[in-house]
Parts: C-alpha cells; structure tokens; sequence
C-alpha cells in the first residue's frame, strides 16, 4: 500500500476489522509478504524495520502493519491469491485511501485457498489455534465483515478485472517477445510491421503509465521491461544486443522467480541475505530516531 502526505492522516481507532496476506510456511506460521517475522496467535506490535526508536505508525517512516480496506487491494501481492487473513487493529493508524499502517493487530480469520493442501491447513490451525480458518473465502467475509472508514476509496480495478488483466499482460509479453525480437531492418520493411512496432511500443509506454495509476508494482515492471526489449539500439553490434537483451531477460526472470516464491505456500522462509544487510546498514547509517 502508498499513501502520500495528502491523503494520509494520523489518527486513533477503538478497533477496526480490515485485510491482508501474508505466506504460509512450511510449518503453519504466517509471515509478512517482506520479512521472515512470523505473527503470533494474539496482538502483534510493530516495529522500525529500520532500526528506529520510534513506535510505529511514525509520520515520517514506512513502518507499521500494513492493512488494506478491501480485497482487491491485497490482490496487488502474490500471495493473495491463495491467503487472505483477517485481521482486527487496534489503537492509533495512518491511514491512506487504499487502507492504513497500524501498531497493533492480531488475525481473526484466515482463508486457505486450494494451493494449500489440507495437512498445511492443519498445521496453520494448529499455530494460531484461536484463529478460525476458513476454505471458502466469501464465507469469511460474511461471517467477518470489513470496517469502512472515512477516506477509504473503493478500488480502480476489482477482482475479476485483475484476473482479466493478468491474462491480458501474458498475450501482450508473448508479442512483445516476438516483435521485440525481429531485426529492425526487418521491421521497417513494411509498413504494417512498422505500424505493429509503435503500437506494441506505445501499449508498453501505456501499461508503464497505467500501472504507475493504479499503484501497481508489477504492472508497472512489465511494461517497463517490456519497453526495454523493444528499444534495444540498431547501434550496438550483435554482441552488445545480445547481451543487452540477456539482462533484461535476467531482470525478468529474477522479478519473476521472486513473485513465484512468494506465492508458493509451505516453504522454509528465512530473511533473504540482502535484505538482512540493507537494514544493517539503514540502521548503522541512519541511526535512532
């Protein structure tokens, strides 16, 4: 979730009831889509990922819970398709358009999509036994309804256009790879070919944009990775366009690999190597504050 300084505010709660997701290890804990600190059964506090002596959700920071207000909005990370929890918070929040950042919250309700098998379902119950855990979705959310709150908007995309859109992004990747890949001499040969290269040039400056719209970091990656195999420079020899498309292939896959892993329940989750430097060295420099 994004917020900016003109539609967040700083504000106390009793309690509100709102959404997340979160990966499912290999022994039932759940853990945050970012870091390898399980939740507890009962209320979870935050704290400065970045080593900082404030309490979160600090005004000048990006620490804190991140809660959303609608489902959808959750869609925007991978694992969502197969874990949504949720979750009540409590006490002071940030809160933005799209949900809020919070100190405090526990998880109430869990849905375990198909991808979870039933022994992994059984260990989640068996770690967060007062948590009721729930195959059907849309029973959770009847049974548990979320709270709207003043400023929260309904999403741009709801969840049958997010499905629909991911399938537009995989048609639209395969012809970006093939027109992509053709010489540009081959290209310019005929203008049908040339009218094909702007438009999949333009579409891919437009899903840059559009992503950038709708806040959505992957939709933003494609069409940046994908107006980058399509500006590959007639300049470079062969040599310095292969290599050039291999990195952005590289990148790609990396990207990929990264939200494949995170969508796949029942691993051994640790902190990623870089990540547990990056903070380190946050800390050192920045020090508290």
């Amino acid at each position: 979730m994004t917020t900016d300084a003109s539609e967040t505010e700083v504000v106390g709660v009793g309690d509100a009831r709102m959404v997340r997701t979160f990966r499912v290890g290999a022994d039932g804990r759940l853990f945050p889509v970012n870091t390898a600190t399980a939740w507890t059964t009962g209320w979870n506090n935050a704290t400065c990922g970045r080593g900082r002596s404030h309490t979160p959700p600090d005004p000048d920071c990006r620490c804190g819970f991140y809660v959303y207000a609608d489902p959808a909005y959750a869609l925007a990370q991978a694992p969502a398709r197969h874990v949504m929890a949720v979750v009540a918070v409590h006490g002071a929040m940030e809160a933005g358009t799209r949900g809020a950042r919070v100190n405090e919250a526990k998880v109430e309700a869990v849905w375990l999509g198909p991808r979870i098998s039933d022994d992994l379902a059984a260990a989640v119950q068996a770690q967060y036994p007062a948590v009721l855990v729930y195959r059907d979705r849309a029973a959770m959310f009847a049974d548990l309804p979320l709270t709207r709150l003043p400023g929260f908007k309904s999403p741009r995309l709801g969840e049958a256009a997010r499905r629909s859109l991911r399938v537009y992004l995989l048609v639209f990747l395969a012809v970006t790879a093939v027109v992509g890949a053709l010489p540009m001499h081959t290209t310019t040969a005929a203008p049908a070919r040339v009218a094909l290269w702007v438009a999949v040039l333009a579409g891919s400056a437009a899903l840059t944009l559009g992503g950038v719209i709708i806040r959505s970091s992957m939709v933003t990656f494609v069409g940046i990775t994908a107006v980058a195999w399509m500006v590959t420079a007639e300049s470079l020899n062969n040599v310095g366009a292969a290599v050039y498309r291999c990195l952005v292939l590289l990148v790609a896959a990396w990207v990929g690999l990264m939200w494949w892993r995170a969508a796949t329940p029942g691993r051994v989750i640790r902190d990623a190597r870089m990540d547990s430097a990056v903070r380190r060295w946050r800390a050192h420099l920045l020090g508290p504050r």
